[in-house]
């Protein structure tokens, strides 16, 4: 290594080559103003996805404690968002992280998809956030573990919240 940048926890590397969609996809908070981000345990992870049907297009996701929604406009690689609205319930961990994050989505000004990560930026072009995308699965797969091990994620499309289960060889998820 000639040279080191900084570790990311919770950053994956995402597909090779492969550009994500911005819209219609979920993103999982991973980096805010600089500082990596953890989902706080038992609870959401923070995330946006950014919903587009014809001319309505509705910004969702979750601070980690709180869910929000809200509007956003979108022209090229310019992106705002509009007033958000959310829950308002207090949890453990998280509320400050939480703050600063629907704090920063009024201030983004552009964006870009780098492969399966998305970075949000203001208007001088410092990056508030960063995003990775996060493949959803609905009810009906089934996997099964051929070889190998790793951590399958599961995100509830109903708003609990993530979980992990550790898979080996023979693993069958269903």
């Amino acid at each position: 290594v000639r040279r080191f940048i900084g570790v990311w926890p919770g950053e994956t590397c995402g597909v090779r080559f492969a550009t994500a969609e911005l819209v219609n996809m979920y993103w999982k908070l991973t980096a805010l103003n600089g500082k990596p981000v953890l989902a706080a345990a038992n609870q959401r992870e923070p995330s946006l996805i950014l919903q587009s049907a014809g001319a309505h297009q509705r910004a969702t996701g979750s601070g980690g404690c709180n869910r929000f929604t809200g509007s956003y406009e979108l022209n090229g690689n310019s992106l705002r968002f509009g007033a958000l609205a959310g829950s308002m319930m207090a949890c453990v961990e998280g509320m400050d992280t939480e703050r600063e994050y629907l704090e920063t989505l009024p201030q983004v000004r552009t964006w870009k998809v780098l492969g399966q990560h998305l970075e949000l930026f203001d208007a001088a072009g410092t990056m508030l956030a960063r995003f990775d995308k996060e493949h959803t699965h609905s009810e009906d797969e089934v996997r099964f573990t051929v070889r190998g091990h790793g951590v399958f994620w599961v995100n509830p499309e109903n708003g609990d919240p993530v979980f992990a289960i550790e898979v080996g060889v023979g693993d069958l998820i269903n």
